[in-house]
């Protein structure tokens, strides 16, 4: 394409090639440079849009479209070579344009004032009235088809004025009831000349209309006023406001001339009796007419001598809001609302008087559709703006709009749903008011004035409306009633529960400052109290919807977050001395130690939030928000062993109930436990009694409960789980021996005779028997064992009491003795050898401390008889072989040494008579152990001291043990060194150090043989040295001597 080929085509192929180009321009397939070439061509061609021939050839549509591609084009290529050639011819287009949108408004120009210049002859020149009405019925229906009328540089005249002002006046004032079809179109006609001449100002000559206009504004008003009120057609009442919508701005003006005057008589006697015909026909633009009368009246409203003028105009509209018709009603809402901006616009006087008036028909019963419910809610917001935050009425306007939006409020400030599926208040009862409402929530409570951005059903408040924590606080009850109401409609309106946590926010913000404020004077204690209550039951009651109505079953995980989230962990939470506080709890009135954050976390441990966890990934959340309640609850200031023991309460029924599993239940009682023992190092009270009746409730319930209720875990949560027990035990323990009320070993037994209760239960498993093996550990090893024989009845006690401890010897361990057989028992059943092995290995440290610690107990039978059994288990466990001697074979070895001491001086106490049939069954599961080490140990034991204690006594050998005896001297292959020298066994604190030698005959031999029992032959039995309790930490230790074998050491027995 060329530009010289283009100088040469007629006006019809230029046209052609202008649509060829923009063909080229819109084809997604054309390449760059064919669009280039197409620019280049049409820049070519847009000069000649000045010749007269291609402009009658293209028309404006045309030419509309190329501008179109030509945007098109340059947005989407941006800054590329096609920029500076459409641009270009983006100008010439425009120009384009004008020129074509300039010829059609000259022959319209043309065309009206042919028309008018003919009107103007036929009123000076034909007297006829009929003919008269004739000729203008034809001029005019040839005006009227215009839809835009141009004034001609001819009516920019004073002369065309003066004209134009006569034709007008005739116009107007033309009356004749015969021809209506000729008098009404030519009011109106006249008046769309009138609308010209408003709308002018010509710069072609020095005379301007509308100067010309403002001297002559009470000739216009007199002469078009009256068309207002007429009650002809609507179309000539509209083409009269049309004027008057211009005539507006200069009014202010003739409201100073004495035809206001006129007008105020004839808007009071002759024009309201008018509107009120029109109300009462439904007349579709009455409520115009009658705020057109207001705007008329200017600030003259605000005066007390437009009272009865006002009250002509309120007939009006009260005969509106009584009418059937909808739309009537509707007109009048639009009225009122007309009415609200010129009485709150200029100034606040009488405003109680005011505020009363305008709160009439806003309060009453009036909407029975969802076109009126809105449109009241619309005139309701608009007074709530036009208030501009006077908190005065916040009272009186804020909260009955907010009994329109969400229901009224009852006596404490639960959602209303809870009581009826009903939706009582207009708001709520029409879906389509939903979501004004929300937005008028947000509005209310928003802290920040915004701009009106698109989307917006309102127009934001032009001011804060709840400036202060005072003003919060006088309609508090209120707001945060309708809040939880504005939550349900969220749940209820899809997509809207995102913005649920926005709400919440800007709740406890506003919440927070009135908490932060609590030190002025003139913030009310009480109020605030129930301020916060109120917060708390209407989350409660929320939850409680959530259990009645499945409906709301999606609110569940948005009760926890971000509901709960940000009233305890949010930007503005409730502080401490408010959550710990039992002034704000709103819960069971049962329970008088109730805090809010203790109905927090029953609400947490809810069975209806608890199942709802999955909604939404609610698990992750529900335990950060528990968390961060404990944190705050449990915090070294706020720290009440009250609210623990709650706590662990509503955790333990949760784990009951199955709702916690085991890895929730060990993460919460680890935050508790950390707690607790912060507080307890600090030397926190942990007696919850009196000076006479000690309570440790607390205490028992953390320590019993991550043995009930971790069933399963992994090796390092055991092993976290056991450290902090065995930690907060041994400082529970020690503190509570200090209390002077304590029993002997009350806080071990009292543990024991819980975790029996564990034991019994048939769901118990691996974990749970580690860890009960772990505590019980834990428990034998502080129990003051010298005292344990020495009680003697506290302060309180019965005198019974002494003489029941000496029925039922070894009273004060009997729950940790029973605990331990118990335990003992379970592993005969139990498969895992790992888990076995574990068990058994806290058994054996623990039967090994008894043993050790008991030696001087006057009680040696009834303590054998009890656990011996438990050795017998222990000792038949098996072992896993590639593990070789770990921690189980040496507890293992270790209690078999404190075992065999234990029944040596037992021996010597009461006799071999009265033990051989408890010790028994643990020596031969001795002698049959799978380690040789082991098994040599007892032969030693036999040979050395049982063996010659048979002989002593005359005890018959059971055969049994003989037996086993025999079998084991056959299985053992291990060589006994015969090192005379002394050696020394340490063993764990606790267990008893084995030193000097054993006395017996000296055979010689590096092996030893079975001692058969011969009532002929003496057998030297072992000369036992006294036992001394050594002073200090020192343990225990037993001297004695043999002849022929010496003790192992320590290398031999590994």
């Amino acid at each position: 394409m060329h530009n010289e080929s283009s100088e040469g085509c007629v006006a019809p192929d230029k046209v052609a090639m202008v649509e060829k180009c923009c063909t080229i321009l819109q084809d997604e397939k054309s390449s760059s440079k064919d669009k280039l070439e197409a620019l280049t061509e049409l820049r070519g061609l847009f000069p000649y849009l000045l010749d007269d021939s291609l402009l009658s050839s293209m028309e404006i549509v045309s030419l509309k479209k190329v501008m179109k591609i030509l945007k098109d084009l340059t947005r989407e290529s941006g800054a590329s070579e096609f920029l500076p050639d459409g641009m270009f011819i983006l100008e010439q287009v425009k120009l384009a344009l004008d020129m074509q949108e300039t010829r059609s408004q000259l022959k319209v120009f043309e065309d009206l004032t042919v028309s008018i210049n003919n009107i103007l002859e036929l009123f000076t020149s034909i007297e006829d009235k009929n003919a008269l009405m004739e000729v203008c019925k034809n001029h005019l229906q040839n005006i009227l088809k215009e839809k835009h009328l141009y004034l001609p540089p001819y009516f920019a005249t004073e002369s065309g004025y003066i004209k134009c002002k006569t034709l007008i006046e005739c116009s107007l004032r033309f009356e004749d009831r015969s021809y209506p079809l000729v008098t009404v179109p030519l009011k109106i006609t006249a008046l769309h000349i009138f609308l010209c001449i408003l709308k002018r100002e010509s710069n072609l000559v020095d005379f301007t209309p509308i100067d010309k206009l403002k001297s002559d504004l009470n000739f216009w008003i007199e002469l078009i006023l009256p068309l207002l009120y007429s009650l002809e057609t609507k179309e000539l009442r509209e083409a009269v406001m049309n004027c008057f919508d211009i005539i507006n701005i200069h009014s202010s003006e003739y409201c100073e001339t004495e035809s206001f005057n006129k007008f105020k008589e004839e808007l009071k006697t002759k024009y309201i009796p008018v509107m009120v015909k029109l109300a009462e026909v439904s007349s579709p633009d009455w409520d115009r007419l009658w705020c057109f009368s207001l705007d008329l009246l200017k600030d003259f409203i605000q005066k007390k001598e437009c009272h009865g003028i006002l009250n002509g105009l309120l007939v009006v509209v009260e005969k509106a809001f009584k009418a059937t018709d909808t739309h009537t009603r509707m007109n009048a809402f639009t009225c009122w609302q007309h009415l609200i901006t010129k009485f709150l616009s200029n100034g606040l006087d009488d405003l109680d008087r005011k505020v009363k008036l305008l709160l009439m028909p806003l309060i009453a019963s009036n909407t029975k559709t969802p076109e009126l419910s809105r449109k009241k809610l619309d005139v309701w917001w608009h007074l709530v703006r036009r208030l501009e935050g006077r908190t005065d009425y916040l009272e009186r306007v804020v909260v009955p709009f907010l009994n329109y939006c969400f229901g009224p409020l009852k006596e404490t400030p639960f959602p209303s749903y809870q009581k009826t599926t009903l939706l009582g208040s207009p708001g709520k009862r029409e879906p389509s008011n939903h979501q004004a409402c929300i937005s008028a929530m947000f509005g209310i409570l928003s802290r920040n004035p915004r701009r009106k951005e698109d989307g917006d059903l309102l127009d934001p408040l032009p001011v804060v409306l709840l400036q202060s924590p005072e003003s919060f606080l006088k309609i508090s009850r209120p707001v945060i009633h309708s809040v939880g109401e504005c939550t349900l409609l969220m749940i209820i309106n899809k997509g809207e529960e995102s913005r649920v946590r926005q709400l919440w926010a800007l709740l406890m913000c506003h919440i927070n400052s009135v908490l932060q404020s609590l030190s002025s004077n003139s913030i009310s204690v009480d109020k605030v109290v129930e301020m916060v209550k109120d917060v708390l039951r209407v989350i409660m009651g929320l939850l409680d919807l959530v259990k009645t109505s499945e409906n709301f079953l999606p609110l569940a995980p948005l009760i926890v977050n971000p509901i709960l989230d940000l009233l305890v962990n949010g930007p503005y939470p409730l502080p401490c001395w408010v959550l710990m506080s039992q002034v704000y709890y709103v819960g069971s009135a049962g329970l008088m130690s109730g805090t809010p954050a203790l109905m927090v976390v029953d609400m947490l441990f809810s069975p209806t939030l608890l199942n709802t966890r999955s909604l939404s990934g609610g698990s992750k959340h529900h335990m950060f928000v528990l968390k961060a309640v404990l944190k705050l609850a449990i915090s070294p200031r706020s720290f009440t062993l009250d609210f623990v023991l709650a706590l662990m309460k509503r955790i333990d029924t949760a784990s009951n109930e199955s709702y916690l599993d085991s890895w929730d239940a060990f993460l919460l009682w680890g935050v508790v436990v950390r707690a607790l023992l912060r507080f307890l190092e600090k030397d926190g009270e942990l007696n919850q009694g009196n000076n006479l009746v000690h309570d440790f409730s607390t205490l028992y319930a953390v320590l019993i409960f991550p043995l009930q209720h971790v069933h399963e875990a992994e090796n390092s949560q055991v092993s976290e789980l056991t450290r902090l027990w065995s930690h907060l035990f041994k400082i529970f323990n020690t503190n509570a021996n200090m209390v002077a009320t304590i029993e002997v070993n009350e806080v071990g037994e009292h543990l024991c005779s819980k975790m029996m209760t564990i034991v019994k239960k048939s769901t118990l498993t691996m974990t749970q028997l580690i860890t009960l093996a772990h505590a019980l550990k834990d428990i034998v090893n502080v129990i003051p064992y010298g005292a344990i024989d020495n009680v003697t009845p506290k302060k309180g006690k019965s005198t019974n009491f002494l003489k029941k401890l000496q029925e039922k010897p070894l009273q004060n361990i009997s729950n940790v003795l029973h605990l331990l057989t118990t335990l003992a028992e379970c592993l005969k059943v139990r498969s895992s050898l790992d888990s076995c092995n574990l068990v058994g290995a806290s058994l054996a440290q623990a039967l090994s401390v008894i043993f050790a610690k008991m030696t001087t107990s006057p009680n040696i039978v009834p303590l054998v008889s009890k656990l011996s059994e438990a050795v017998h288990t222990i000792l038949k466990l098996p072992s896993k072989p590639s593990a070789g001697w770990g921690e189980m074979n040496l507890q293992v070895f270790q209690l078999l040494l404190s075992f065999t001491k234990f029944v040596e001086i037992g021996m010597n106490k009461v006799g071999l008579a009265k033990l051989v049939t408890h010790i028994t069954p643990s020596i031969e599961a001795a002698f049959g152990h799978h380690s040789n080490k082991l098994r040599n140990i007892t032969i030693r034991f036999w040979s050395d001291i049982l063996s010659p204690a048979f002989a002593k006594d005359s005890v018959t050998i059971p055969p049994n043990l003989m037996q086993a005896f025999e079998k084991s001297l056959l299985e053992d292959n291990d060589v006994i060194p015969e090192d005379d020298t002394e050696n020394s066994m340490n063993i764990i604190s606790g267990i008893p150090k084995l030193s000097g030698t054993l006395m017996s005959k000296n055979t010689g031999s590096k092996r030893l043989s079975p001692l058969k029992p011969n009532p002929s032959t003496p057998i030297l039995v072992s000369q036992i040295t006294p036992i001394s309790r050594q002073s200090g930490s020192e343990p225990l230790t037993w001297d004695c001597k043999i002849a022929s074998v010496s003790v192992m050491k320590v290398s031999d027995v590994w």
